[in-house]
């Protein structure tokens, strides 16, 4: 699985068997992410959450469409490195 590309988690079991790749991610790349301990994650992902909106205009994607397990995962996804 991929963590740069959400487009496929639609359910809960797909967000839980992603999050286990971000944390393997981590394990192995964290040195190169922008956000790499917990609290400038949390903050990132904050961040995101609340900017989102722009993320899916300039995506075309209508914000409305976006399932919810696929917006979870786009939050942790982008908090890597969202500043």
């Amino acid at each position: 699985m991929n963590i740069d590309h959400t487009e496929h988690i639609t359910s809960k079991d797909d967000l839980a068997r992603f999050l286990d790749c971000i944390l393997d991610d981590h394990a192995k790349n964290g040195g190169t992410w922008e956000n790499n301990d917990l609290p400038s994650f949390i903050e990132a992902l904050q961040a995101w959450l609340r900017d989102n909106g722009g993320y899916y205009r300039n995506m075309n994607i209508d914000y409305g469409s976006v399932n919810p397990w696929r917006e979870i995962s786009e939050a942790f996804s982008a908090a890597r490195i969202y500043e």
